[in-house]
């Protein structure tokens, strides 16, 4: 629940006292020393927040929170593809450029995590 909560305030949907940057890395710290599996669930909230999400400014924070977990931790072996596949979808077909370009930026972070 905290961290559903962390995405939609980062993201603006839920207003929030706390600086966006406090929210950030409140989450990153508690994420990112989670097993794999409960990463994995955090990086589908995240897609999940982008692919439901209409607002503008709400789309570019859930991929800046995105770009920061996928830069902080990895996902499990198991999501690693399916994640991959994803971005590499919106990176060739999304009609927004900002989304083609952050799937991109995305797809190599987790990629040369692996590496």
């Amino acid at each position: 629940m905290k961290t559903f909560r962390d995405i939609t305030m980062y993201c603006g949907d839920v207003p929030t006292a706390m600086p966006v940057e406090d929210v950030l890395s409140s989450f990153l710290a508690s994420v990112c020393l989670q097993p794999a599996k409960f990463r994995d669930e955090v990086f589908i909230q995240l897609i999940k927040q982008l692919r439901q999400n209409e607002g503008d400014q709400s789309g570019k924070a859930a991929w800046q929170m995105l770009s920061c977990l996928a830069s902080c931790c990895s996902p499990s072996k198991d999501f690693l593809n399916p994640l991959m596949n994803w971005l590499h979808s919106i990176s060739d077909n999304h009609q927004i450029s900002s989304y083609k370009t952050s799937a991109k930026y995305v797809l190599a972070k987790v990629y040369y995590g692996y590496k």
